[in-house]
């Protein structure tokens, strides 16, 4: 399309009326990224941080884990997690082999997760240990490869030390994380770990279906919706188009809002296409999120009114400046 229409008068000065056409497929934007920043902090996960690099070259050893559980281009590959870095290097990884990702709520009900996964036919489901807990309760592990993910697992090393202590504290914060994994069923951090990076070109077309999002929409039973990756990209551009003054490798971006949904993963996807950190929350919770500012320093906050209110409110009590945040943007409300 290009930007050969004049700007409207409506839009901030420096919005164009229209955008070029995105041409290359999404899993390009981690690589670009990688090469751009390399040494950029990629993610911030409670305090652990991972490169461009780094979150790259874990996207290929993911790659080729999953190329060896049998996935293949025009697969469906089934992501059922909370925000965390597994979460990232799963996405990239199926859509660099040209998988379809299946965003899953973790904390649905077994019975909906399972109607989702029968629904879209995935081969491969790649669960934190909770929610395959709970979905495989019955026994049925048999119908798909699982493969499992500890959140423990990327957490600093101290935090890591300080879950094993013999404390009830201790215990309390491991049952927040952890889950039991059915016999059989292998770990994805495992699998990712021994894993040779995989280097092939995507096989992926730009108009192929890149994600499955689950909504609800009018009728409140979540239904599948076809995102392909020119939809995608061309989000990711207009999103980017509409605030031109973001710098690339600058911006720190707080992901709180959830991956499987539509908002949270446009955002996450408006993040790595800048370059710019993100400081990834698995659940929302104010004072995580003041601290997570306080160590990174939070210039892009995507969230919710109520979100917001509640963040004012804790900032006021603790006496916090958010004054570093240049762009909150809301949304679903």
């Amino acid at each position: 399309m290009g930007d050969r229409a004049p700007q409207r008068p409506h839009y901030a000065p420096g919005v164009p009326a229209s955008i070029e056409e995105p041409s290359s497929t999404l899993d390009g934007l981690l690589a670009e990224a990688a090469r751009d920043y390399p040494h950029r902090i990629a993610v911030d996960f409670l305090g652990r941080t991972i490169t461009y690099a780094e979150l790259d070259h874990q996207t290929r050893k993911a790659a080729g884990a999953l190329h060896r559980a049998g996935v293949r281009a025009g697969d469906v590959v089934a992501l059922v997690m909370p925000n965390c870095p597994q979460h990232i290097v799963a996405f990239y990884a199926c859509l660099t082999l040209g998988a379809t990702v299946a965003e899953h709520n973790p904390l649905a009900p077994a019975s909906e997760l399972r109607e989702q996964l029968d629904r879209h036919g995935a081969r491969v489901a790649i669960v934190w240990e909770q929610s395959l807990e709970r979905l495989t309760a019955d026994g049925g592990v048999h119908a798909r490869t699982y493969l499992s993910v500890d959140l423990s697992r990327e957490l600093p090393h101290l935090s890591r030390l300080l879950l094993k202590l013999p404390l009830a504290s201790a215990q309390k914060q491991r049952s927040k994380l952890r889950g039991a994994v059915p016999a059989g069923v292998a770990s994805f951090d495992d699998l990712v770990r021994k894993a040779r990076a995989r280097r092939d070109p995507s096989p992926a077309a730009i108009d192929d279906v890149a994600v499955l999002i689950h909504t609800g929409g009018t009728t409140g039973k979540p239904k599948a919706v076809m995102l392909t990756h020119r939809n995608i990209a061309s989000n990711v551009e207009q999103t980017k188009a509409w605030v031109p003054i973001f710098t690339g490798g600058d911006e720190v971006l707080c992901c709180v809002l959830p991956f499987f949904h539509a908002f949270g993963m446009m955002a996450t996807m408006l993040g790595v296409k800048l370059g710019a950190s993100l400081v990834l929350l698995p659940k929302f919770d104010p004072h995580a999120l003041l601290a997570a500012n306080r160590r990174r320093g939070i210039t892009l906050l995507p969230g919710v009114a109520p979100m917001f209110a509640r963040i004012l409110d804790a900032a006021a009590e603790r006496g916090e400046d958010l004054s570093g945040v240049g762009f909150a943007f809301s949304g679903a409300m």
